[in-house]
C-alpha cells in the first residue's frame, strides 16, 4: 500500500459522551447548562480521579489511594463512575489491576471485581452489566457486585457489546453470548482464523475472515443469529474493511499489487458490488464517509468525492498537487482538509470544500505553522489548533466559520500550550493548559470571552469524562 506522508501535527483525538443530567435514569441532577467534568490527577507518579461541574463549583475527589493509582473507565447508569485501581509490584514487575466503582457524588467506593490477578474492564451493557477479563477468561457482573459471570475461558481482548449481548474471539472464531450468561454462546464465523470489524444497522456481523483455502482476507456478513453468513468481496486475496455509509453500504479496499490498491463498496447480503476507485497505477487511499454516502479517497495527492453505490459522477476535490490529508467532514459533507504551503517546507494549511469540489475556502494560514482540526461544532463552526510559529510543542486555540470568517483566538498563551478537550451543552470550550510543570483545565466561550481557570492544585490533569 502507498504510504501515507507522515507530517509533524498533532491532532488531538477527542472522544465525548453527552449524556443527560440524569445520567440515564440516575437521580442525580445539575444546574440548567452546568455538567460535570471527570478528570485524572497525577502527583508524584501515582494518579486518582476527581468531579468538578463546568461552572468551577463542587470540586469532588472521587478516589484515594495512598499507593494505588486510579484510571477512569466508563459512566454506567444511576451517576455511577466505573474505574481501574492498580498498582505495579515491584517484586514480581506485574501489575496489580482491580475494578472499582464510585458514585459521581463520591460516596459508595466498591471493589466491584477485585480478584487476586490482573483485570481488564472491557465495556458495559445496556441493562449495566461489566463485561471484564481476568487473564483470558471473559465475565461479566452486575454492577452492584452481585451475579458474577464467567462468559468465555479464553477470549481476545477486544469485545463489543450490542444490546445486552456480547460479541468476543477465541481460536479464531467469533462468538455472541448474552450478558447475563443465559443461553449458549453462538458461533458467528467459522474460519480458522477471523477479525471482527464492524456492526451493521441491520444488525449484522462484519468480519475480515481467513481459512484452509487460503482466502485471507475475505470480508464476510452474518446474522447476529449465527445464519445468512455471505462473502462481500469480488475475489480472494487481501482485501480490508474499511467503513459502512449510513445507507448501509460496505466500503473496503481490495489490493492489486505493491503499488496499487483499489476501493469497493458492496450492500452487507453481498449484492450490488461496485468498484468506487481502481485507476491502474494508482493506490487509491480511503479517509472518510460523509453524512450523505459519499466515499472521501487520495489518488496522486489529489482528493476525490464519488457516491458509495456508484451513482453520479466523480468529483475532484482538490486542485493542488501538493501533499494533502482529510481531517474530518462537517454535517452538511463538506471536507476539511490539510494542504502543504508547498513541496519543501513541512507547514500546512487548512481547507475546506463542498461535496461537489466548489466554494474551496482556505480557514487557516498562519505563516511557519502547523494547523490541524480539532472539533467540527454544529452552528457552523469549526475549532482548530496552529502551532502559530511556536514550535511544536506549542499549540494555540483558534475558532473559525466554516466559511472562513469571524477567526477568533480562544487560547494563546504565550508561555504555555493549550489542547483542546471538549464542547459542552452550552457550547463553553473545555482546555487543558499545560506552562511545562502543572496542567490545568479551563473553560471559555465561544467569543473568547469569560475564560475561567477550573483547577487550581499542582500536579498534571488529563481528561477522563464530560458527563
Amino acid at each position: 500500500m502507498k504510504n501515507r506522508h507522515i507530517i509533524p501535527i498533532y491532532l488531538f483525538i477527542v472522544s465525548l459522551i453527552l449524556l443527560t443530567a440524569c445520567g440515564g435514569g440516575g437521580s442525580g441532577s445539575q444546574q440548567s447548562g452546568t455538567q460535570t467534568i471527570i478528570y485524572k490527577q497525577e502527583i508524584n507518579n501515582q494518579s486518582h480521579l476527581y468531579a468538578i461541574k463546568t461552572d468551577g463549583t463542587g470540586h469532588i475527589k472521587l478516589s484515594s489511594d495512598s499507593i494505588k493509582s486510579d484510571s477512569f473507565e466508563a459512566m454506567a447508569p444511576g451517576n455511577i463512575v466505573i474505574f481501574s485501581r492498580w498498582e505495579k509490584d515491584t517484586n514480581s514487575n506485574r501489575i496489580n489491576r482491580d475494578i472499582y466503582t464510585v458514585n459521581l457524588d463520591g460516596t459508595n467506593l466498591s471493589a466491584l471485581a477485585n480478584s487476586a490477578e490482573e483485570e481488564f474492564f472491557h465495556s458495559i451493557t445496556v441493562s449495566g452489566r461489566i463485561i471484564y477479563s481476568i487473564n483470558t477468561a471473559l465475565y461479566s457482573i452486575a454492577l452492584d457486585g452481585s451475579d458474577p459471570q464467567q462468559l468465555a475461558m479464553s477470549a481476545s481482548y477486544r469485545t463489543i457489546t450490542i444490546d445486552n449481548k456480547v460479541i468476543y474471539q477465541t481460536a479464531g472464531n467469533t462468538f455472541i453470548i448474552p450478558a447475563d450468561n443465559s443461553a449458549t454462546a453462538i458461533q458467528l464465523s467459522n474460519s480458522t482464523s477471523d477479525e471482527f470489524s464492524s456492526l451493521t444497522a441491520d444488525g449484522k456481523v462484519i468480519f475480515l475472515g481467513g481459512d484452509i483455502s487460503s482466502a485471507a482476507g475475505t470480508i464476510y456478513s452474518v446474522n447476529l443469529d449465527g445464519t445468512g453468513m455471505k462473502i462481500l468481496t469480488a475475489k480472494a486475496g487481501y482485501n480490508y474493511f474499511k467503513a459502512i455509509t449510513q445507507s448501509g453500504r460496505v466500503i473496503y479496499a481490495e489490493y492489486v499489487n505493491q503499488n496499487d490498491w483499489d476501493i469497493y463498496s458492496v450492500n452487507t447480503d453481498g449484492s450490488n458490488h461496485q468498484p468506487l476507485a481502481t485507476t491502474s497505477g494508482f493506490s487509491e487511499q480511503f479517509y472518510k464517509v460523509t453524512p450523505n454516502n459519499n466515499v472521501i479517497y487520495q489518488a496522486n495527492n489529489l482528493l476525490y468525492a464519488i457516491n458509495a453505490d456508484a451513482t453520479g459522477s466523480l468529483v475532484q476535490l482538490t486542485n493542488s498537487m501538493n501533499n494533502v490529508q482529510v481531517l474530518g467532514v462537517t454535517n452538511s459533507s463538506e471536507v476539511i482538509y490539510l494542504q502543504h504551503v508547498d513541496v519543501v517546507t513541512q507547514y500546512y494549511d487548512l481547507y475546506i470544500v463542498d461535496i461537489n469540489g466548489n466554494n474551496r475556502t482556505i480557514l487557516a494560514s498562519d505563516p511557519d505553522s502547523w494547523q490541524s482540526l480539532v472539533r467540527v461544532i454544529t452552528n457552523n463552526k469549526i475549532i482548530y489548533s496552529s502551532h502559530a510559529g511556536k514550535g511544536p510543542t506549542h499549540g494555540d486555540i483558534y475558532v473559525v466559520d466554516t466559511n472562513g470568517s469571524n477567526r477568533r483566538i480562544l487560547a494563546a498563551d504565550p508561555n504555555v500550550r493549550e489542547r483542546f478537550w471538549a464542547i459542552t451543552s452550552n457550547t463553553s470550550v473545555i482546555y487543558l493548559s499545560n506552562d511545562g510543570i502543572d496542567t490545568d483545565i479551563f473553560s471559555v466561550d465561544l467569543n473568547g470571552n469569560n475564560r475561567k481557570k477550573l483547577t487550581h492544585s499542582g500536579g498534571k490533569k488529563s481528561w477522563a469524562h464530560l458527563y
